[in-house]
């Protein structure tokens, strides 16, 4: 596993309400907002949220650089055409989110539920997910590079036009995952995920 660490300063405790010019540097956030808040064309730099529900906060343009969310809930949040850099998601939840045409480079996920999750024509690397929930995730079109998982869940996953070449999947769940062949190649698994994916794939085991 490669370390993955944001870089952080110093950061400032504030709240989402006293925001003034959309300035989300060196920031920490541990209270909730009260109001329906839009976050637009800007960076989260170097800040930290803890426990936060994005629920009533609504993201759009928005690149996230050197920043911990930890025991956040950002399910469903849009991050269409962005960047996320240097980042830890720690016991969160992404249950739902769309990262499609994003570039996502050196972010820790641990332990976090990442269900229905839907990422395509994204540039990812040097990646970590350890201990966290990808049940159905979609996967399409993506370019991978230096990805490390550790005890993951990707069962009924749909992965298509993503080469896994490299990836070890061998202490992760793929239970029911649908992949086309050249997204497979070159993939490492365990012996009985060799046995899933040879069925999945028309192979007869005698």
């Amino acid at each position: 596993m490669n370390k993955i660490e944001p870089i952080i300063k110093y950061t400032i405790d504030t709240v989402f309400e006293d925001i003034i010019d959309m300035d989300y540097n060196n920031k920490k956030f541990i209270t909730n907002s009260s109001n329906n808040i839009k976050i637009v064309n800007t960076t989260l730099n170097s800040c930290i949220f803890y426990k936060i529900d994005f629920d009533n906060i609504k993201f759009e343009n928005v690149d996230i650089w050197d920043c911990i969310f930890e025991e956040c809930d950002l399910s469903n949040k849009e991050f269409y055409n962005n960047s996320i850099h240097r980042c830890i998601f720690k016991n969160c939840k992404l249950d739902g989110a769309n990262m499609n045409n994003c570039s996502i480079k050196d972010v820790l996920v641990d332990n976090s539920l990442c269900r229905y999750i839907n990422i395509g024509e994204s540039k990812i690397s040097n990646v970590n997910i350890v201990d966290s929930n990808f049940e159905e995730i979609r996967l399409v079109k993506n370019e991978l590079k230096k990805i490390y998982l550790d005890k993951c869940n990707f069962s009924k996953g749909d992965i298509n036009y993503t080469s896994l070449k490299d990836v070890d999947l061998s202490t992760s769940k793929i239970d029911n995952i649908y992949i086309d062949f050249n997204s497979i190649k070159g993939v490492n698994v365990n012996y009985n995920q060799a046995v899933i994916l040879a069925l999945l794939l028309g192979v007869k085991i005698v």
